[in-house]
């Protein structure tokens, strides 16, 4: 006797394909895709598919994750002008309050200060890796500082609660850049 099912292949990676960067340090990467979720406390999430755009990593996947704001107060409001300007935005015209349509955003190039996730320590809870935007000019900066040396400019975790409240148990109500 075989066997017979009806095969679901769209979102899977060949077994082995996949890779993960799993190196702390200063990388530029590219925007490959953006998706709008929901996170379990309702709040919109834009989860952005970035590859390493070069070096000995190129190519490595990573997915970046930030809250759409829902205020005009949101904490969020200051990531996501980082990302921007990181992405080359100009910080005088987004102090102009344009549109940002993510769809635009798809191939460009920004600069990260990146740390892997922490390893599961067995308690359950979900861990992060850590993205720290920064301007093309500091990723240079930071780059000539560290040649050489075994400085590690990884930045210290950053965990920002949402405005649902504290005590939420969604992972996704943490905004760690």
């Amino acid at each position: 006797m075989t066997f017979s099912f009806k095969g679901n292949f769209e979102n899977v990676m060949p077994a082995g394909q996949w890779k993960t960067l799993t190196v702390a340090g200063l990388y530029s990467m590219t925007i490959q895709e953006i998706e709008l979720r929901e996170t379990k406390a309702g709040n919109e999430r834009a989860l952005f598919r970035l590859r390493v755009a070069d070096g000995e990593h190129k190519d490595t996947p990573v997915t970046f994750g930030i809250n759409i704001p829902t205020s005009d107060d949101d904490f969020v409001w200051r990531y996501w002008m980082t990302l921007l300007i990181s992405l080359g935005a100009d910080e005088n015209k987004l102090r102009q309050n344009p549109t940002i349509e993510g769809d635009k955003l798809i191939g460009k190039t920004g600069y990260v200060n990146y740390t892997p996730a922490p390893p599961d320590d067995g308690t359950g809870s979900k861990k992060f890796a850590q993205f720290l935007w920064i301007t093309q000019q500091q990723f240079k900066t930071q780059q000539t500082m560290t040649e050489g040396s075994s400085f590690n400019v990884a930045p210290a975790a950053v965990v920002e609660e949402s405005g649902n409240g504290a005590g939420s148990t969604d992972p996704l109500d943490y905004l760690e850049i």
